[in-house]
Formats: C-alpha cells, sequence, structure tokens
C-alpha cells in the first residue's frame, strides 16, 4: 500500500512539476530520500508500481523533458532506489551504435549539500573487431565529454576529501541541476 501511495507522487512531482509548492516538493524529497533506506524491496516495488500502472506517456515526457540532452520517445526507463538510499530514474537508449543514458537522482552520499536533484548523462562507445576498444564518457557542461575514468577519479577523490580543483569542477559540471 506504502508503496502505490509513493508511486503516485513520484508521478505527481514530475508531471505537475511547476505548479507545485516548494513544501510538497520538499516532502517528496523526503520521501525519495528516506524510503530505500527503510526498505532494501523498494527498487522493485517501484518498478512493479510504474510497469504496473503503465507511467503514463505524459508523465514520461514530461521527466524526460527535464533532461540536458533531448530523450527519445522509446527510451527504456527505470526507476530504483540504491542501496546507499537515494532515488535514481534512468533512461537508456541506442543511436547510431551508441549507448546513451541520462539519469536523474537524488543528492547522493558524499555530494555537497548544495547538490539536490541532478542529472547525469552517459554514453557508451561500442568496441570493435578491428581494435577499437570500448569508451565511455560523461557529458560535462562547457567541454563535451569526458572520460569515465575522469569522472570516477573525481568522485572517489571526493568521498575521500581530496578532490583537485580541476575534480570539483569536472563533478559539479557533470551534474545538470534539475530543471
Amino acid at each position: 500500500m506504502a508503496a502505490a501511495g509513493f508511486g503516485r507522487g513520484i508521478i505527481a512531482l514530475s508531471t505537475v512539476r511547476n505548479s507545485i509548492n516548494r513544501a510538497w516538493r520538499n516532502e517528496a524529497q523526503a520521501k525519495l530520500n528516506n524510503f530505500g533506506k527503510n526498505n532494501p524491496n523498494y527498487s522493485v516495488e517501484l518498478n512493479n508500481t510504474i510497469n504496473s500502472r503503465g507511467l503514463s506517456e505524459q508523465a514520461r515526457q514530461n521527466m524526460a523533458n527535464r533532461s540536458p540532452i533531448e530523450i527519445p520517445k522509446d527510451a527504456t526507463i527505470k526507476a530504483e532506489i540504491k542501496k546507499s538510499g537515494y532515488a535514481q530514474i534512468k533512461y537508456t537508449w541506442k543511436e547510431n551504435g551508441i549507448k546513451y543514458e541520462s539519469r536523474w537522482h537524488t543528492k547522493t552520499p558524499g555530494a555537497p549539500e548544495s547538490q539536490g536533484n541532478t542529472w547525469v548523462v552517459q554514453k557508451v562507445v561500442p568496441g570493435n573487431s578491428t581494435g577499437q576498444r570500448r569508451q565511455e564518457f560523461v557529458k560535462i557542461k562547457d567541454h563535451g565529454w569526458i572520460p569515465m575514468k575522469e569522472w570516477k577519479d573525481a568522485s572517489t577523490a571526493r568521498q575521500n576529501g581530496t578532490a583537485t580543483q580541476r575534480q570539483t569542477e569536472i563533478l559539479n559540471k557533470g551534474h545538470w541541476k534539475d530543471k
């Protein structure tokens, strides 16, 4: 019963974003941040709720419109609460053989308090039989795409309290504020 109500909160948050007040948004955010910590199976329940109700095309498109890059209508959507307690809604698709992922998430553990809800955009260029190796990238504001290794190194350094100014800049520019 709780999962169904929470699922409606997610859908409401994504479909009427411009008409809800900040207090309601903060309450929904608190539910997102805390519910997964109390229920390790909530990721499954959240996806089942979304899938069984068939997240409306309008709700799906409204959330997708908030992404920093265009998400095609046929993208796969997955909503989950990660083990560390943050919520995530992930869109994935392929275009010209390249796999793209645009994911919205709540503040993650170790992130600055001011971070809030953000989007992270990734792409994977597949390898081939002629020697091209598989490559992973993260989209950074003003700089295009950077290698995933650079992103992960920056994330690890921030979690360890050793991030350089450049690494902090990478993380700040790679987390796109939710619209």
